[in-house]
């Protein structure tokens, strides 16, 4: 079964990380990175705030303690989950890294002009545990529906993005996911309880 799933997992690997072109490895390897979504973040949590501010005319610090420690605690345990349990744990081969693969997957060259790889192991991709874990976080503590169809749509395409540049299979991504929208929900859930102690 676990032989099935992994010849499976790479047929559909290669047929998506297959999909390239030229004038999209840059983007991609952009979309990859932390940093350059900061402006996004920064806007979700203006708009969470302002939500429960009556447009910043009251202010419920409890809430705001709240939001913060929450979002920390959400992207902490799926990050620990994936990275430091299940990484090292399962110790799964990133396809960038797979000897059988080697000269099938499309790799990217980074800024620095090295190929980029990323580390020795990939189940379950970080990336998508931590992008998915904020995504469900956001989209119970934001009342506003266009945003939470932005913040989704970021995390998927964070996502893809790592199939893309060759450092993830599928499965890697999906397992990850669950991960994220498990942890994120969680915490999500407890955040709601905690607004409505200091908001009703």
């Amino acid at each position: 079964m676990i032989e099935w799933l992994n010849h499976i997992d790479t047929a559909l690997f290669l047929a998506l990380n297959g999909i390239h072109f030229s004038i999209l490895d840059t983007p991609f390897w952009y979309i990859s990175q932390v940093a350059i979504w900061i402006p996004l973040y920064a806007v979700l949590l203006y708009l969470i705030i302002r939500q429960d501010s009556k447009d910043f005319t009251e202010f419920h610090w409890q809430t705001i303690v709240g939001l913060v420690v929450c979002i920390v605690l959400a992207i902490t345990m799926a990050d620990q989950l994936s990275s430091g349990l299940l990484k090292p744990l399962v110790g799964r081969l990133r396809p960038s890294h797979d000897p059988s693969l080697d000269g099938l997957v499309h790799l990217l060259t980074d800024p620095n002009g090295h190929i980029y790889k990323g580390g020795k192991y990939g189940f379950v991709s970080s990336h998508a545990a931590n992008t998915l874990a904020l995504a469900a976080f956001i989209s119970k503590a934001l009342q506003y529906r266009a945003w939470n169809t932005v913040i989704w749509i970021w995390a998927i395409t964070v996502s893809y993005s790592r199939i893309y540049l060759g450092v993830h299979y599928p499965g890697d991504i999906i397992c990850g996911g669950l991960i994220g929208v498990i942890s994120g929900s969680l915490f999500g859930f407890i955040y709601q309880k905690w607004r409505m102690k200091w908001i009703s």
